[in-house]
């Protein structure tokens, strides 16, 4: 077996006091439909509140939000070839799914932008010449994409034709025509949905008997459901005035975005932002949401068919019962801890004058942009941060990345920031040299 958005509610306080020190907070993150389950380690630091989500910290508010989307869902079993894409005046590209299992009733749907790069990789058209014929409408331009999908969805292998078509039904998220459905995924047929609200039904329940941990952050976006939590009976200091939590978070897509993902998650009281290490915690482990061949035909939602879906619940739970043991484990907390100790002791980052007056950003931020796409507004927000802080070590710049998840716009965005902080707080002494040595025709 594998493993294959409302706007946020203003920010709660999460700031916690235990025998007056400030507690740190743990995180829950997962991630989609075909992927595998991992076990990190992530940190929580802010100098405002945690950047909170549509679940507004309850399990029900949460569940609800998920829930209401599983009803506006579609998903189909067909052959490639039952799919036929065409052009419509002032509209993306659309495409037509003869219905199973009599194919004897067409559905047009509007194509989303999720759905269109699998569809490209499925047929071997490259994204941006896609992208590219769609940006041009009511042109000759506009022809050539559905002649091109039409062509390979014509003539696939036979072993590769059978696919899952996932639809919203027009009250969601219309893209196009809005009396339309629209395509938000596009899979093969052995894809296992293993959506929010199955995956909710199977944390809440264990994390309830686990006992002790408290809801930081949850929220369902378009592409993934997160759920971050902290356990404030356990606490370490990283620096003076520097505490953190354990926690752990899960994340997960249901558009088969990422892995499913469950990672440690450590808060830093003084500033209470959220990051990710890399660094695994206890035994790594991994599930692809995979199953065999699924029959052609319209297929039930999990609401309508939950006992179909034992079997996955209860290796599932027996998985994460294993990582809550894991990431709550008092030996396994100290090497963290002692390791982030390290990274508050490494080499200060040399060049610390903005850029230019227009570029708030100096090289190493640069260089780690080149290969993390850190927009200009971030850049100019973890710059500000570090000066702030004036902390320029490998920690100084995890924490001035992780205090700018707090308060961006998008909660995905936001949650990524949570990871590259774990990523560079998992930077070995040589690599971290080589981001702060970093010399601006290095960076440019």
């Amino acid at each position: 077996m594998v493993y294959s958005g409302n706007p946020p509610p203003p920010a709660g306080q999460s700031l916690k006091v235990v025998n007056h020190k400030p507690i740190a907070t743990v995180l829950v993150n997962g991630k989609g439909l075909t992927s595998l389950l991992q076990c990190n380690f992530t940190l929580n630091f802010m100098e405002t509140n945690m950047k909170q989500g549509n679940g507004q910290k309850s399990f029900d508010a949460l569940s609800k939000v998920v829930r209401d989307r599983a009803v506006l869902r579609q998903d189909v079993i067909a052959d490639a070839d039952k799919a036929e894409f065409y052009c419509e005046p002032g509209f993306p590209t659309q495409m037509q799914l003869a219905m199973p299992p009599l194919y004897d009733e067409n559905v047009h749907v509007n194509i989303g932008t999720r759905a269109l790069e699998l569809i490209c990789g499925y047929s071997g058209v490259p994204i941006h010449y896609a992208r590219k014929c769609d940006a041009q409408p009511d042109t000759c331009g506009r022809d050539l994409l559905p002649l091109n999908f039409n062509r390979w969805f014509q003539k696939q292998d036979p072993a590769r034709a059978r696919r899952m078509f996932r639809m919203w039904k027009p009250t969601h998220n219309p893209i196009g025509n809005p009396n339309r459905n629209t395509l938000y995924s596009f899979h093969s047929s052995r894809y296992m949905r293993l959506d929010g609200e199955f995956l909710i039904d199977q944390i809440q329940p264990e994390v309830d008997d686990f006992g002790g941990l408290d809801i930081l952050s949850l929220h369902q976006s378009d592409d993934y459901m997160y759920v971050k939590l902290g356990k404030p009976s356990m606490v370490k200091a990283v620096t003076v005035g520097e505490t953190v939590q354990a926690g752990i978070m899960f994340k997960t897509s249901d558009n088969g975005k990422s892995r499913v993902r469950v990672s440690g998650f450590l808060e830093v009281l003084e500033c209470m932002n959220g990051m990710t290490s890399i660094k695994w915690i206890g035994d790594r482990f991994s599930k692809v949401h995979r199953t065999g061949v699924q029959p052609i035909g319209i297929m039930p939602q999990y609401h309508e068919c939950g006992d179909d879906y034992a079997v996955y619940a209860d290796e599932f739970r027996v998985d994460f019962r294993k990582v809550l043991a894991s990431v709550f484990n008092d030996a396994v907390f100290q090497s963290q801890i002692e390791w982030l100790r390290s990274t508050a002791k490494t080499t200060n980052i040399k060049h610390l004058d903005a850029i230019s007056d227009k570029k708030k950003t100096i090289p190493a931020l640069e260089l780690v942009s080149e290969r993390h796409s850190l927009s200009a507004t971030v850049k100019g927000v973890v710059f500000e941060n570090l000066h702030k802080k004036g902390d320029f070590t490998q920690w100084g710049l995890v924490n001035a990345i992780t205090a700018a998840a707090n308060d961006h716009h998008s909660y995905d965005e936001a949650s990524r920031l949570e990871d590259l902080g774990g990523i560079i707080s998992g930077f070995s002494p040589t690599q971290w040299d080589r981001i702060a040595l970093a010399e601006l025709p290095m960076a440019a």
